[in-house]
């Protein structure tokens, strides 16, 4: 595929996005009359290759991913993990497994804020650039939507999220020496991760359980228990 022809795909799938956001991948990629990968590929700024070597070595690497994921200790080993295996944070959700990382609805995010503020469940929101991450830890409170913006407006917090720059959400699983650590990622259509959301907790503490079951509870498969 050519630069320009997956510039045209960008565009397409993206006004397909906007007709409409609830479609999954593979639908999309059916109507758009691509493979998955070449959607996925575009997405990102890429043209799609086909694959050197075997099925057998191909996937050999695949097993080898999850088998590492599946060995994790710590959270923070999830980069390392990446850097190992070279793959991008979003290449490494498509290929984990649904039981580790799982795309959900567009409108997952609204759903769990919405929840853990009506339970006042204190949660971790992550959001970062090149310079700096900037972290937010407790309950939310006042929520808010503004055309595609979802907003919370608490005296401590704000977080103004553009809904329509989410291309993709995903609950993720990682297992640690304190129990599965579980995260909700919105990415754009760069592949480029936004905002993470977990249960707030601190290392050597298990996950609050209220937090792993309203997540749980946005994905269509079971998770890793």
């Amino acid at each position: 595929m050519t630069a320009d022809s997956t510039d045209t795909l960008r565009t397409r799938h993206a006004q397909l996005l906007e007709t409409e956001p609830k479609l999954r991948i593979r639908d999309r990629a059916r109507r758009l009359g691509v493979t998955e990968a070449e959607l996925v590929a575009a997405d990102c700024g890429l043209a799609s290759t086909a694959l050197a070597g075997t099925a057998q070595e191909i996937f050999s690497g695949l097993a080898a991913l999850r088998a590492h994921w599946l060995a994790l200790q710590d959270t923070h080993d999830f980069f390392l993990m990446l850097r190992q295996f070279q793959v991008s944070r979003l290449g490494a959700l498509r290929a984990a497994g649904d039981d580790l990382a799982q795309q959900v609805e567009a409108d997952a995010v609204e759903k769990m804020l919405t929840q853990a503020a009506a339970t006042q469940l204190p949660i971790m929101c992550f959001v970062a650039n090149r310079g700096i991450v900037q972290i937010h830890t407790g309950p939310v409170k006042k929520l808010l939507r503004t055309g595609p913006w979802f907003n919370v407006l608490d005296e401590s917090f704000n977080l103004h999220l553009n809904t329509e720059a989410v291309t993709s959400s995903w609950v993720v699983s990682k297992p640690t020496v304190d129990g599965w650590v579980t995260s909700l990622e919105l990415y754009n259509a760069d592949g480029e991760l936004i905002v993470q959301f977990f249960g707030a907790r601190k290392p050597g503490q298990a996950e609050l359980s209220a937090w792993r079951e309203l997540l749980l509870s946005l994905c269509p498969q079971p998770q890793a228990a």
